[in-house]
């Protein structure tokens, strides 16, 4: 899409989605469509409402690396030591990783983006702090 076809405050894809983006995708072309139907500038048309049908959600471009990169790791696309990859792709360090990692699993965005990812993490770190609560209750 060209410059001059962008329309100011819609979101536009530059890159293929993985298909599990497929909604947000289908929110994008739905949005996109609703101005080719708008009238000409002075006629009178109706003032536009809520889109209607999924959620657009926006993430901060590094956040959304970081979900890629988990989600590319754990479906075995990726190979070598994790650390390296992390420092390699990201260019921070495996603790600040894990660390924006698990903020972004209480991120509405985040879920929005990449929802069987994040709620599969949701579960393993849940599941990590039920373990370490029963070790420590004996």
């Amino acid at each position: 899409m060209s410059p001059s076809h962008c329309v100011p405050g819609h979101l536009v894809v530059l890159e293929p989605l993985p298909s599990w983006h497929a909604h947000t995708l289908e929110a994008v072309s739905e949005v996109a469509g609703q101005d080719e139907n708008r009238g000409a500038p002075g006629e009178d048309a109706a003032a536009p409402g809520p889109v209607a049908g999924p959620e657009v959600h926006v993430l901060d471009p590094a956040d959304a690396a970081i979900l890629d990169l988990e989600d590319a790791w754990q479906h075995g696309r990726l190979s070598g030591d994790k650390a390296t990859v992390i420092h390699d792709r990201l260019e921070i360090s495996s603790p600040r990783y894990h660390q924006r990692l698990n903020g972004l699993l209480d991120d509405p965005d985040a879920a929005g983006y990449a929802p069987a990812l994040v709620n599969r993490l949701r579960r393993v770190r849940e599941g990590s702090r039920q373990a370490r609560s029963a070790r420590r209750l004996g």
